[in-house]
């Protein structure tokens, strides 16, 4: 950041030199201020074509910046690594939206129009790209308490899209902590100030930040891996609203100085590419902004491996792959209780993603990916509309190798994600119930269980036909969610809010062994069963199943061992 302009083009050139760029169809589409590619790092993956504006009087180009600060981030990731070690491939592209006026007198705009005619305007302007729309924009100060704005729902709206063929990923901030008095409270105030409309929105993943960025030689207002001090939460929120932040990236640090005000250092902050590269090539940028375009970057990279998969497949692959870390859990006194479980969770959502265990897997860790549409409820004569579809999955655990574990711990970790229709007619949405179109659950059949009393449990309706095709009698009295006794790390209800549900067991290999069935299974809630009027009840929906099990490093090979099965058994039962 010292050097000279030819310094820095220097440096520029010399990278850009190694770098191969991929002709391809993933982009990312950045909703923002505009983004200048006549900078050296954008021009190769962001064309004049793809420039794009909701409003012609505005102009395409960058003039506040953010858009091209984004750009940067989402185009490179790490942009010292890729100076670093230039010898990467990119296999995406950009694209830029302008939905950001340049002029004063129109900040009272129709912000949910503006974002459906972005959406628009790109996919009008290339129809065959595959987007992940990343949206660092939010009201300032705008929020609800968890119930959805305007803005949010119409956010939905378009991530639900018309068809299947029209299903999005968005990745939107959570809002920035952006008061010098507020800092000085880091970081009790952050879990009191709220993620602001319109990352509350179900189908999107919100956005959060934390840090690895310290100074040896400055004190610091948060410690390594500990959430950023510009990240808001929903600690707030209404109990039964969704988990917001959903994941969290890099979003930077403050220096704390011995008076208690802060000060910002760009060694603190990422480095990334300036919209006015005749003067400085390079800047850097915080906050909830540069995490959502490391989030953007991250799918991209996910996207590439997985160039078939269902939007809702990558949100929930993000999302399984994320974690705490050790700092999380000192910095809120984590003790394990639901209390404890749940502030955890509004404040970091499900942790930090992993990309290597996002795309692979290992001798000791493998993921199912299941793709599957489920029709939730059904009309029924005379009656009001009933649930229908159960799907069961039974999944080929090495049940030997894992018996022969015996007492070593074993992880199973199941993610669902599905997108739910907002309901169109709704004002101010009183309950979820009122505002989702659908709820799913999963269950996982619990230690010494047998799978026809698994079954019956989860079919309650159906239970006495099912009975007969099972050729079974046994007729448990309580219901799945009574009877289960698996010890979900993150709680047994915790996780059931909004659109994608991940949870984790931690048990012996002995008992994992025999717990090798899911039922993914509607909930008896939700608009499009109890609005008749609008005749939604024999929709059909999609879902992705993830399921992953990680055994000890340095134990006998699960993979290879599964991975035979898979090729000649049908895993799923419907």
């Amino acid at each position: 950041m010292n050097q000279t302009v030819i310094e820095r083009e220097g440096w520029i050139e010399e990278t850009l030199k190694k770098i191969k760029f991929n002709k391809t169809d993933n982009f990312i589409s950045i909703l923002d201020t505009g983004v200048n590619n006549g900078h050296l790092l954008i021009e190769p993956i962001l064309n004049d074509a793809d420039k794009l504006t909701v409003d012609n009087n505005w102009g395409t180009n960058d003039v506040g910046g953010h858009g091209t600060k984004m750009a940067g981030v989402a185009a490179y990731g790490n942009l010292n690594e890729t100076f670093e070690h230039p010898e990467v491939e990119i296999n995406h592209r950009l694209e830029s939206v302008k939905i950001i006026s340049p002029y004063k007198e129109t900040d009272g705009i129709n912000l949910p129009y503006i974002t459906q005619n972005a959406v628009s305007t790109a996919i009008i302007n290339r129809a065959d790209a595959k987007r992940i729309y990343c949206f660092a924009n939010t009201g300032t100060n705008q929020f609800e308490f968890g119930k959805p704005s305007t803005w949010s729902a119409k956010i939905d709206t378009i991530i639900f899209g018309n068809d299947d063929a029209d299903k999005k990923i968005f990745v939107v901030s959570a809002g920035n902590v952006r008061d010098e008095d507020d800092f000085k409270q880091y970081p009790e105030n952050n879990l009191n100030l709220q993620i602001e409309s319109p990352a509350q929105s179900w189908n999107s993943i919100s956005i959060g930040a934390f840090t690895e960025k310290t100074l040896a030689d400055k004190n610091v207002l948060a410690s390594k891996n500990e959430l950023s001090p510009f990240s808001r939460t929903s600690n707030a929120w209404e109990s039964n609203w969704p988990i917001k932040p959903d994941v969290v990236f890099e979003g930077g640090n403050l220096i704390k100085l011995d008076n208690g005000n802060t000060e910002r250092h760009e060694d603190l902050e990422v480095l990334t590419t300036s919209s006015n590269a005749i003067i400085n090539q390079l800047v850097t940028i915080n906050a909830t902004s540069v995490a959502t375009a490391f989030a953007a970057n991250f799918i991209a990279k996910l996207r590439h491996v997985y160039p078939k998969a269902w939007e809702e497949t990558l949100r929930a692959l993000v999302i399984h792959s994320a974690s705490w870390t050790g700092a999380m859990k000192k910095q809120l006194n984590f003790a394990g209780n639901q209390a404890s479980i749940v502030q955890m969770l509004r404040t970091y959502g499900y942790g930090v993603p992993n990309l290597e265990k996002a795309v692979e897997c290992k001798s000791n860790y493998l993921t199912f990916v299941s793709e599957q549409v489920l029709q939730p409820y059904i009309e029924q004569e005379g009656k009001d509309p009933g649930t229908n579809d159960v799907h069961f999955y039974e999944f080929p655990w090495p049940k030997q190798i894992l018996e022969e574990l015996g007492d070593k711990e074993v992880i199973i970790r199941v993610t669902l994600s599905y997108f739910i229709e907002p309901n169109p007619g709704e004002k101010g949405y009183s309950t979820k119930y009122s505002y989702q179109s659908t709820a799913l659950k999963f269950a996982l059949m619990p230690p010494n269980d047998e799978p026809e009393n698994f079954m019956l449990r989860i079919n309650n309706a159906a239970r006495e036909k099912l009975k007969t095709e099972l050729g079974v009698e046994k007729l448990p009295e309580n219901t799945i969610d009574k009877v289960s006794n698996v010890k979900w790390e993150l709680g047994a209800e915790n996780i059931f809010k909004g659109s994608v549900h991940s949870n984790y067991w931690k048990t012996s290999a002995a008992e994992a062994a025999s717990c090798n069935y899911i039922a993914v299974y509607p909930q008896p809630s939700g608009w499009w069963k109890n609005l008749k009027k609008q005749e939604k009840y024999n929709e059909k929906l999609r879902y992705s199943l993830i399921v992953s099990i990680e055994t000890p490093e340095n134990t006998d090979d699960i993979y290879t061992a599964i991975a035979q099965k898979v090729q000649i058994e049908n895993l799923i039962k419907v």
